[in-house]
């Protein structure tokens, strides 16, 4: 188990230093070797769960950066999967998660869920400074905001102030956009990234926003589903999809909204169910349309039989869908993005293939894992976030 988890490291550290001489592309296949190489170690050693989450969201953010949005979605949610960040009691390694997968969910993703990451990060970091700290930092955002540091704040706070920094970034960057009596907090929030002082780049988000094709970060998967009787799909269950969302407000320890409808099913089951409706409502309302076809893609992208190779019933209708979309994603000049939807379709269409052909479930491949920073060179922790 020692060689294994020395291996991933090396791998791992590897994909930083990779990442820093600007190929991303090598970087990321220094991650997918060093998921395999922990993969022995799923299952017994019980900090696994951490390590997958962070080697998972880390690639996502380099997909992100390249514009492949659908790869991007895939390993953020399998990164929530791997390690469900509950409420921050897991301190600075759960909130970097957060914190990095809110900006790639800002990017491409459900606007809202982006924020409930980024506010949960925020709280994950702020667990750092005790109850006197946050009572002191309370009123630096106003009512209802979590308390927000300065930069001598946390403790051993260096390696993490980036990631705190960008997930203020994100959080204001989206509570800006959707208006409605949030620019207040979201001035709040971006002033207080900044007194953090650290050098941190751009976010995806905010390189998304500048480009042909930005993200809608006003339609969420609420709105979305509000589209839905619009278009004349009447049949399929919304309403309780859109209760689940309600609840995942009102309840603050949960982060991914289908939480509340898949404690029997399965995430699987209702991106089968989004799909459906994406494929409804796409021809008549494209930003509706895509949002739900892009939670569905997350959601049956990250699950675990997806990603063990699995077919599953919905693999055909997936594919059709992020073929439409890809079409429409074309349309805007975005290559990458629409390139990377239409190499998932031709996945899921020779996954289903493949299944009709063999009638049974390909080989699992074991899901990998992560060392923690602190036991190697560290050398993520030298890049900006």
């Amino acid at each position: 188990m020692r060689g294994a988890q020395l291996l991933g490291g090396v791998l791992y550290d590897l994909a930083a230093l990779l990442y820093r001489a600007g190929s991303d592309g090598a970087a990321i296949r220094a991650l997918e070797d060093s998921e395999r190489a922990y993969a022995t170690l799923a299952g017994q050693v019980p900090a696994a769960g951490g390590w997958i989450a962070d080697v998972r969201v880390r690639r996502a953010v380099l997909h992100a950066q390249r514009g492949h949005g659908a790869s991007a979605l895939a390993d953020v949610q399998a990164a929530l999967r791997a390690r469900p960040p509950l409420d921050g009691a897991d301190g600075p390694d759960g909130a970097r998660v957060l914190a990095l997968g809110s900006d790639v969910l800002g990017a491409f993703g459900d606007p809202d869920l982006a924020v409930a990451a980024a506010d949960r990060a925020v709280r994950g970091y702020l667990t750092c400074l005790g109850p006197v700290g946050l009572a002191r930092l309370a009123h630096l955002t106003g009512p209802g905001d979590p308390g927000l540091p300065h930069a001598s704040g946390l403790p051993h706070a260096s390696p993490h102030l980036g990631y705190l920094a960008r997930a203020l970034r994100v959080a204001a960057v989206i509570r800006q956009a959707r208006g409605g009596g949030e620019e207040g907090r979201a001035t709040r929030l971006a002033a207080a990234a900044a007194n953090l002082g650290a050098a941190v780049p751009a976010t995806v988000l905010e390189r998304r926003i500048s480009s042909t094709n930005p993200p809608d970060l006003t339609t969420g998967l609420e709105d979305a589903l509000r589209a839905v009787p619009r278009c004349g799909d009447t049949d399929r269950p919304v309403e309780p999809l859109r209760a689940a969302l309600v609840r995942a407000r009102a309840d603050r320890t949960i982060l991914t909204w289908y939480e509340g409808v898949t404690v029997s099913t399965g995430p699987a089951d209702v991106g089968g169910v989004l799909t459906r409706l994406a494929a409804a409502v796409l021809p008549v309302d494209t930003a509706a349309g895509m949002r739900l076809a892009l939670e569905a893609h997350r959601l049956r992208a990250g699950a675990a039989e997806s990603r063990s190779g699995r077919a599953g019933p919905e693999d055909v209708a997936w594919a059709e869908v992020l073929l439409t979309a890809s079409r429409q994603v074309a349309g805007t000049g975005d290559a990458p993005f629409a390139l990377d939807l239409a190499t998932w379709a031709a996945r899921a269409t020779r996954a289903a293939a493949d299944a009709r052909a063999t009638r049974g479930p390909a080989d699992a491949h074991p899901a990998g894992v992560r060392r923690r920073p602190d036991r190697g060179t560290g050398a993520w922790q030298t890049l900006p976030c």
